[in-house]
């Protein structure tokens, strides 16, 4: 009786990942090792620590156009956020990109100071297939990076007023000018 032997290697094969991903990758292999099932991957974010940082997840507004799927964009800059002035970040910018009409989060990119970190938030929103309302509504601990997420909510949802305008009733035209006294 023979048994087949498998081995099981865990390393980094390119640049375009990070350590977590060579986490998860050994976590899969063991579960596979055991026969143990092991969830869907859902969606990795990225991130490069240099200087600036870079952090993404999800689609590209490349992807998304050659998909032809109807999106919009919300961006914040880090100087226009308070924390960005108390620690002088003038280059930092978040960019999220919803679908125009289920608003659900297709993406987020960032760069400057923390993007590494803040980017798991729109990881997060994504995986439980949440809008761009989450960041409109939500609360941000005040002054952080993270109020980004509100701003940039605040950009995109704006554009989609811009570019399709509330049907509003045009109120009636009075004339209100004074009329001469008769004796």
């Amino acid at each position: 009786f023979f048994k087949q032997k498998t081995a099981y290697e865990i390393k980094e094969c390119d640049w375009s990942s990070d350590v977590c991903s060579s986490d998860l990758q050994g976590r899969r292999a063991v579960a596979h090792a055991f026969k143990r099932p092991m969830p869907e991957l859902g969606t990795i974010p990225y991130g490069l620590f240099t200087i600036p940082e870079i952090g993404m997840v999800g689609e590209s507004e490349e992807a998304l156009t050659a998909k032809q799927v109807p999106y919009e964009v919300g961006c914040a800059q880090f100087r226009e956020i308070a924390r960005g002035q108390i620690v002088g970040e003038q280059m930092g910018m978040l960019k999220l990109m919803f679908h125009r009409e289920t608003r659900k989060l297709l993406g987020a990119h960032c760069i400057g100071e923390s993007a590494t970190e803040i980017i798991h938030i729109a990881q997060a929103v994504m995986a439980f297939n949440g809008t761009i309302d989450y960041f409109r509504d939500a609360v941000f601990n005040y002054p952080t990076i993270t109020e980004c997420y509100k701003v940039a909510a605040f950009d995109g949802l704006n554009k989609l007023c811009v570019d399709d305008p509330l049907e509003v009733e045009t109120p009636e035209v009075h004339d209100y000018r004074v009329l001469e006294q008769i004796d």
